[in-house]
């Protein structure tokens, strides 16, 4: 709506204004033409707004204010005309990307370690701007990049040993099985940190898992496979679906060969018996890109990474998204990835997460010092659960249908609503509350909105609109602009934060209306409604949360 008006009014400034006693639009063209006119910021401003006198049916009044700020009034019948085509209902997404192609990596568990709560930020948010980017017409990719090989597989398969193997849980349940990897793991690397006799058969096992050892050949591809099949399991849970599966031991081979590029043109040079990479002289650090053993590291796995995703998918932008500690790290990575590769550097965006925590130490780890991803999804379905238990009006189906979709959508709501980078300390039950700005309180207003539609089945066209319709019909009319802001920040919390002000419009045109008195209604109120609705169930949706039919 913003471009169109634009388009018409002739200005290269506007934006809905906060406060509707200054205008519905206001637009800064007053300073920003003055130069161009030669005039000052107040009488530019004068000037343009005669121009509007030809479009009676679209501004109904105008106001210059601040020494140059033009306000902007918008005729009712403007607003009811826009109201048809504003907002999610009619699907107006705009096409900024066909025949662009983005691949979007997030997630990236290792196998043989637990999929933690750490993990639950880069599916959410990784998942949420594949949904945006696709909205937006973009060709998507969703790729995942996982670590079965290196020293975290090394301690998990000592670890596996020192307990006794992995027969002994052969014949247990999936979750047990998980629960026996993840012990191991926590034992092989504390004995690592501690024991030089543990530290040096770890080494000499980390050798074998790249060569593929045949002696190590059993707890390797059966912990892998366990490990996966866990994975998959959660990803289900949360609506996951990958493209792309990528795993460091096919991408080390490639890496070693682009290391010995960069050698070649002196991007990389050898230090102490390994290939580095020497930042300083660019404000960065050292990074080691194939160590004194002649094993590529991560750093060189991520460079052969990168070639490989191209050479799947000839990508215009890959993004990459990850915890913010390890912002550095890729600050390196990617200087040496442009300086061998020029257009894929180019094309890489990292996107670092903060780090979550807990409010309050009601929740314990079950391995080590880890928290289970699956634990907080629980937990959160469990206080869902509690809500439910005294409401007599749904059966025991309709209560299991509702608290996993509130449950997990309460997860990721709270994960969204920061701006992404941002630390979160994730409360529970605040999470899970039906009032406030919470996933519940979205999933609550757009049933709410559904049942005021289902119950209204005749209108008149009677129009006296209070300002709290038009604010809401302004509102609506952002949605799209949200969506490309989102897209161009990497962050879904624009969008996150729109929908709790959407919300929030609704209920308290909800309550001052009265839209839903009698079986009869005004006809643009119904329209209203159902806009409402329908830009919730999008925006919830490319957030990665789903509306129940009851809450």
């Amino acid at each position: 709506m913003i471009n169109y008006l634009k388009k018409q009014l002739n200005l290269q400034t506007l934006e809905f204004s906060k406060d509707l006693s200054k205008g519905h639009l206001t637009s800064k063209d007053g300073f920003v033409k003055a130069k161009e006119y030669k005039l000052s910021p107040k009488e530019t401003a004068k000037k343009l707004v005669s121009g509007f006198v030809t479009l009676p049916d679209m501004v109904k009044e105008v106001e210059v204010a601040g020494g140059g700020f033009i306000n902007i009034y918008l005729t009712n019948r403007f607003l009811l005309e826009k109201l048809k085509t504003v907002g999610a209902e009619q699907n107006q997404t705009p096409q900024v990307g066909p025949k662009k192609k983005v691949m979007i990596e997030y997630t990236d568990p290792n196998p043989f370690k637990v999929f933690h709560i750490g993990h639950l930020l880069p599916n959410i948010i990784g998942q949420s701007l594949s949904n945006i980017f696709e909205y937006l017409g973009y060709n998507v990719k969703r790729v995942n990049y996982q670590g079965d090989v290196g020293m975290h597989v090394a301690k998990a398969i000592y670890g596996i040993q020192k307990l006794g193997g992995l027969k002994q849980v052969e014949n247990k349940s999936l979750e047990e099985r998980i629960e026996f990897l993840g012990k191991a793991y926590v034992l092989g690397a504390d004995l690592f940190e501690k024991n030089n006799d543990a530290k040096k058969d770890v080494k000499e096992l980390n050798k074998k898992v790249y060569l593929k050892s045949s002696s190590i050949l059993y707890e390797y591809d059966l912990g892998k496979k366990w490990s996966l099949e866990k994975f998959e399991e959660i990803y289900k849970r949360l609506g996951t679906k990958f493209d792309y599966y990528y795993f460091e031991s096919d991408t080390a081979k490639v890496g070693l060969e682009v290391v010995k590029e960069g050698m070649k043109q002196g991007v990389l040079e050898k230090s102490e018996g390994a290939i580095v990479f020497k930042g300083e002289k660019e404000g960065l650090h050292t990074r080691v890109f194939v160590n004194s053993e002649g094993l590529p590291t991560y750093e060189a796995k991520e460079l052969g990474l990168a070639k490989t995703k191209y050479k799947d998918f000839p990508y215009d932008l890959s993004i990459v998204v990850t915890g913010n500690e390890i912002n550095e790290y890729f600050k390196v990575l990617l200087s040496v990835l442009s300086k061998l590769y020029p257009k894929l550097g180019k094309r890489t965006k990292h996107v670092g997460h903060g780090m979550l925590t807990l409010s309050n130490g009601k929740m314990s780890s079950r391995t080590g010092n880890v928290i289970y991803g699956e634990d907080l999804l629980n937990i959160a379905v469990d206080q869902v659960s509690k809500i439910l238990s005294t409401r007599k009006d749904l059966s025991d189906s309709e209560k299991l249908k509702i608290k996993k979709l509130v449950g997990i959508g309460a997860v990721k709501y709270m994960i969204l609503k920061p701006k992404v980078g941002t630390n979160i300390v994730f409360d529970i039950e605040e999470s899970v509350k039906y009032e406030g700005n919470s996933g519940p309180y979205l999933q609550y207003t757009c049933v709410r909105a559904n049942s005021i539609l289902s119950k209204i089945s005749t209108s008149t066209d009677t129009v006296n609109m209070q300002s709290v319709e038009i604010e809401l019909i302004l509102k609506l009319a952002q949605f799209n602009d949200i969506i490309l802001k989102c897209a161009d920040q990497f962050s879904p919390h624009y969008l996150s934060n729109y929908l709790f002000e959407l919300a929030s419009l609704f209920n308290s045109f909800y309550v001052k209306v009265k839209v839903d008195e009698g079986t009869t209604t005004k006809k643009y109120r119904l329209q209203i409604v159902k806009n409402v609705s329908e830009t919730l169930t999008i925006g919830l949706g490319l957030l990665g949360i789903k509306v129940p039919s009851k809450m």
